[in-house]
């Protein structure tokens, strides 16, 4: 390799540097799960092509039917790729609203009327972008009851009047630098008038996504449970 190969034109501690020549490194990848059964925990899953043209994959989960999307990264792809992907996702997931989907398993067991958006971190601010998507362009045969925000980037988002969702969680971390940025978002919710209801949960003591690097923390306890109540419609 070349010395000009070598120097970097951007670095970002903690998640990538950039090189002069545009590759691109990651300090850290998080590992991929194939889809299939998990022993432990029962739970199957399976990946579903749902946009031939960006070969997005939707895992979806039993129970609770958990699509995840896995949509494409910046700065390997330049927004608004992400946005688009995620978007697309829910666009997906509202072709079954008939019964008639591409997915027998959402056709068969998927209730289309209670539907919970959720994110964190980046995904916070995708789930937000879908939520508010859905109601200014509308979503034929999906309802979104609910949106599960956790450790946001963003602040505030005037589109919020936009949301056709009834209830918001608002998570943050005590020690994260972006605290203030959902603490933000939560007070402009609470002040929009949107017809929602929002409320707030800070893990104490935690940083930025601390359930995703400590999987056997207490507080990952008590925020799963406080995330469990929230996405019961009952």
């Amino acid at each position: 390799m070349s010395a000009g190969n070598t120097e970097i034109s951007h670095d970002f501690p903690g998640f990538f540097k950039v090189y002069k020549d545009d590759r691109i490194e990651r300090y850290w990848n998080s590992d991929f799960v194939a889809a299939g059964v998990d022993a432990e925990t029962g739970v199957q899953s399976k990946d579903v092509v749902i946009s031939p043209a960006t070969n997005v994959k939707a895992p979806t989960q039993a129970n609770v039917i958990a699509m995840s999307i896995d949509y494409r990264l910046a700065p390997e792809h330049k927004l608004p790729i992400a946005y688009d992907d995620s978007w697309a996702g829910l666009q997906w997931v509202a072709k079954h609203s008939d019964g008639k989907g591409p997915e027998s398993w959402i056709n068969e067991h998927a209730d289309l009327g209670r539907v919970i958006l959720a994110g964190e971190s980046a995904g916070g601010t995708l789930a937000h972008y879908c939520a508010v998507q859905a109601g200014a362009a509308g979503l034929a045969g999906v309802a979104i009851k609910r949106l599960l925000i956790v450790h946001p980037y963003f602040g505030v988002d005037p589109n919020v009047l936009k949301f056709k969702c009834d209830k918001v969680l608002v998570c943050v971390a005590e020690k994260d630098t972006l605290k203030d940025r959902g603490v933000a978002y939560y007070e402009a919710m609470k002040k929009s008038g949107w017809g929602g209801t929002v409320d707030f949960y800070e893990s104490k003591g935690e940083d930025h996504c601390f359930h995703f690097f400590n999987p056997r923390n207490e507080n990952l306890g008590l925020l799963m449970n406080k995330i469990v109540d929230f996405i019961q419609l009952n």
